[in-house]
């Protein structure tokens, strides 16, 4: 039998988590609670601005499968707080447990500490996850197209705008774009990272977004994953992305604040 990948893994452990919530938590509950809360701030607005330069999704998380541990002392506040002086326009926030070492008390936190838009990063499998997200205060979720067809795809984006939320649609290869531009969603994600090896190549997004553009030039697109230098953002942008989501980099720079403000300047 095949060796499963790391993200058919990660699924895997997604389903038993989202289970053990609802039992803690039912779906009617968490629903409630998410519709009482106050409309977040506009991620969409945060990444569709061209007035200030590139824009960037700083991402705090503890760790990863292919990288291990990138701090010690993981303080999600603290280093939101860096990201929001460095200028960034939103703070992704990793709540996977197992294997990225993340919480929903950390992005609570990160919510309640910040004044931009936080998205949930994690592997939605089920709109419970949606619900759960705004309740913990973010104003944006990530959805997968590896993970997710496109009846999915719409159907919890629709939910998020219920809750005033508009959510990162992710793609990897080709197919992906073609199911995600099935959608109606606004922001469309290219990730550099392959998720079955985590290996990264920069070209992955040059590719893809040439490829959306020609298509459809009314999405904004995120570049993800290994971007490092002022050099990958200027290519990126050249091809018609002005949004980023960066992490790796950040959560290793001593500086992450300044190197943000490198990246944009």
């Amino acid at each position: 039998m095949a060796t499963a990948s790391i993200l058919e893994k990660i699924l895997l452990q997604k389903k038993d988590e989202v289970r053990t919530a609802k039992r803690a938590r039912d779906l009617a509950r968490v629903r409630a609670m998410a519709e009482g809360m106050d409309m977040p701030l506009s991620f969409f607005d945060a990444l569709s601005s061209r007035d200030a330069g590139p824009r960037i999704i700083a991402e705090c998380k503890r760790k990863s499968p292919s990288k291990g541990q990138f701090v010690s002392n993981y303080e999600p506040e603290r280093i939101a707080g860096l990201y929001e002086r460095g200028g960034a326009a939103a703070i992704s926030v990793l709540t996977d447990e197992m294997f990225f070492g993340g919480h929903l008390s950390h992005l609570q936190a990160v919510s309640d500490f910040v004044s931009i838009p936080v998205i949930r990063k994690d592997f939605v499998i089920d709109e419970y996850q949606i619900f759960e997200a705004r309740v913990y205060g973010a104003s944006s979720y990530l959805l997968i197209a590896g993970v997710l067809d496109t009846a999915q795809l719409q159907y919890y984006t629709e939910i998020g705008r219920d809750l005033g939320m508009e959510p990162l649609i992710e793609c990897h290869s080709e197919e992906e774009v073609e199911i995600a531009l099935k959608t109606d969603g606004k922001i469309i994600g290219i990730n550099n990272r392959n998720l079955h090896d985590f290996s990264i190549s920069l070209e992955t997004s040059m590719r893809l977004a040439r490829s959306i553009q020609d298509q459809d030039k009314s999405r904004v697109l995120v570049c993800e994953s290994g971007v490092r230098t002022r050099e990958d953002v200027a290519k990126s942008q050249s091809v018609g992305m002005n949004a980023f989501l960066i992490g790796e980099f950040l959560m290793t720079h001593p500086r992450p604040d300044q190197a943000l403000m490198d990246l944009r300047s």
